[in-house]
This record gives C-alpha cells, sequence and structure tokens, in this order.
C-alpha cells in the first residue's frame, strides 16, 4: 500500500521540478534578449516569461503545502491506513 506521504512526496517533487523549469526558462530568455536581473521589463518574451513564471509560483505553491497538512492529519488519524 502506497502510504499517503510518499504521493506528497511526489508531487512536491514535480511542483519543484515545474517551477526550476520555469526559473530556468527566464534565466534563457533574458540571457538571449540582454535583460539583466533584476529588471523586470525589456522584450515582450522577458515579460512574458516573466509572467508564466509568477503565475506559476503562485499555483505551485499552496497546493503541496495544503497536501502535506493533510496527509499529517490523515496518517495521526489513522484514517489513511
Amino acid at each position: 500500500m502506497v502510504q499517503p506521504h510518499n504521493l506528497v512526496a511526489l508531487i512536491t517533487i514535480v511542483a519543484l521540478l515545474v517551477y526550476l523549469g520555469t526559473a530556468l526558462n527566464v534565466a534563457g530568455v533574458r540571457r538571449r534578449h540582454g535583460v539583466a536581473p533584476p529588471a523586470m521589463t525589456g522584450a515582450p518574451e522577458v515579460e512574458r516569461a516573466l509572467r508564466v513564471q509568477s503565475n506559476t509560483l503562485g499555483a505551485t505553491t499552496s497546493p503541496p503545502g495544503s497536501a502535506w497538512s493533510g496527509s499529517s492529519a490523515a496518517c495521526s488519524t489513522g484514517s489513511a491506513t
């Protein structure tokens, strides 16, 4: 039987990999267009990549946190056995 913490750990790792991918994409687009950090404006491609990264961060931070809370609660009550 798969423990809830194993699934939550997998979800967390996937979320981190997605965010790492968006961060690497931003770095590549910045380098390609010569926009040095911390500038947030420049070529439209840079602004698009930054918006994608920002939206991804907002969308990927709460699900793993909620999942860890839920799996801890389920394990402590014994309902996820």
